[in-house]
């Protein structure tokens, strides 16, 4: 990002508003990671040997299913990036007059960004479980997985100190729930699979 504010070049294709490659991995990325957890719920629900928590990682998963095609919409402004139509007049007063809801609490972002540091805390809880062999079902098809601590640490750091950077953090944890989805995508891959509780 640094090197880019002095490239124009460089910064208009990795970070221009609405078309830059950047720009558009975050809501590609999360309609990817929906589209694996979809795969999941289909599993659990054909899975003969996935009984009693059938039910409660359905409801997580289409629940997170729905915030990441949500929030890839509200990133696209609803397709008005690419279709080019004006705003409605019910929405002229956010920010960027644009179609989209995260524009009316802007004001309110650098909390929300700043709370992204506690993904240190799941991960490190998902460490310990993993350790102490505790908890495994939960642990290993809700928590992020242990493997994630690196990229939570890097988002925790950004959250902190360079929290204004939004873009930055935005792509970090959509590439944070691409992981996470693919980890659980995998886990209804195995053959293996129970979760008997």
């Amino acid at each position: 990002m640094r090197i880019g504010y002095r490239l124009q070049s460089f910064y208009s294709f990795f970070y221009s508003k609405d078309h830059g490659v950047l720009d558009l991995f975050v809501p590609v990325t999360l309609v990817i990671s929906a589209v694996l957890l979809s795969t999941a719920v289909w599993k659990l629900w054909k899975g003969p040997k996935i009984a009693k928590s059938r039910a409660f990682l359905s409801l997580v998963y289409l629940s997170m299913m729905t915030l990441f095609i949500f929030d890839a919409g509200e990133e696209m402004s609803w397709g008005q990036d690419f279709f080019k139509w004006q705003t409605p007049q019910m929405f002229s007063g956010n920010v960027e007059n644009q179609t989209n809801l995260h524009n009316y609490f802007n004001a309110y972002f650098d909390y929300g960004y700043i709370a992204l540091s506690l993904l240190v805390v799941i991960i490190l809880a998902s460490v310990w479980l993993e350790l102490n062999q505790r908890w495994i079902p939960f642990n290993r098809l809700f928590l992020p997985h242990p493997s994630l601590i690196g990229l939570s640490l890097l988002i925790a750091f950004v959250a902190v100190v360079w929290y204004p950077e939004q873009e930055l953090l935005e792509e970090m944890v959509a590439l944070f729930v691409l992981f996470y989805s693919f980890r659980i995508f995998t886990c209804f891959r195995s053959k293996s699979l129970s979760i008997e509780t």
